[in-house]
């Protein structure tokens, strides 16, 4: 009897402090449960946080392309419409030149002008157009002056009265100055996204009139090379037959 009555107050000793610290465990595992949910729910918001900011950012990066992309749009259209025409009067004023047949007068006077190929009423921004044909369409300017020197000097030389080569010199030049012009033209109309010229819309327009005097100047100037070269040929053979005939020796002689 004892030894149960000692089982029972040991039982009953055992559950009271259970009891007593039932309450506390409650609290701490409420506690940790708590803190754990506030610690993912932080972390949940913070990484939400990163990601709107990411979007956001990606989306302000986006706007701010496509507001460039659309200002070098616009930009580039201003300068090429202000630039294509220019080119193309400039093709067809180097078309013009070629037509110009002989100095009647006799004073190596040509009929038809020089065209005119001014930049300074550009008031568009050069920098909107991709840098290779930038360089190109400057680059006409200075060919303009290599023609003109090329023609002078050839002036120079031209003693005929109709004075032809130097009809000849300046057609060639400004054939060749008109179908750069045309080219650089027809680049500058796809990078700004214009439809396609109207230079070689017809047989006498200004393309293929400048390709034709061009071609037929090439196939003269490349026979006059092979005349020329054949000519030396001969005359070196003549030399070399003189310098042989003089150098053999004389047969016989006075005692």
């Amino acid at each position: 009897m004892t030894d149960a009555h000692s089982a029972a107050a040991s039982v009953k000793s055992v559950a009271e402090g259970a009891a007593a610290w039932l309450p506390l465990l409650q609290t701490l595992a409420g506690g940790v449960l708590a803190g754990g949910v506030a610690l993912y729910v932080n972390h949940r918001s913070h990484k939400n946080a990163l990601e709107r900011e990411e979007k956001a950012a990606a989306e302000r990066l986006r706007n701010e392309r496509n507001a460039a992309a659309e200002k070098l749009a616009r930009e580039r259209y201003f300068i090429g419409t202000e630039l294509v025409f220019l080119l193309e009067q400039f093709a067809e004023g180097c078309a013009d030149v070629t037509k110009d047949f002989d100095y009647t007068s006799g004073d190596k006077s040509p009929q038809i002008s020089s065209p005119v190929l001014d930049y300074t009423v550009v008031t568009g921004d050069w920098r909107a157009l991709p840098h290779p044909l930038m360089y190109s369409i400057r680059e006409l300017a200075v060919l303009h002056k290599e023609a003109d020197r090329s023609v002078a000097a050839s002036a120079g030389k031209d003693n005929s009265f109709h004075h032809y080569e130097t009809v000849r010199e300046r057609h060639y030049q400004y054939a060749r100055l008109g179908i750069k012009a045309v080219i650089v033209a027809r680049r500058l109309r796809k990078v700004a996204g214009f439809p396609d010229t109207r230079l070689d819309a017809m047989p006498w327009s200004a393309q293929w009139v400048l390709w034709k005097v061009w071609r037929n100047e090439r196939h003269r100037r490349s026979v006059e090379a092979i005349l020329r070269r054949q000519e030396l040929a001969r005359i070196e053979i003549k030399n070399a037959m003189r310098k042989q005939t003089n150098n053999k020796p004389v047969r016989g002689g006075s005692l």
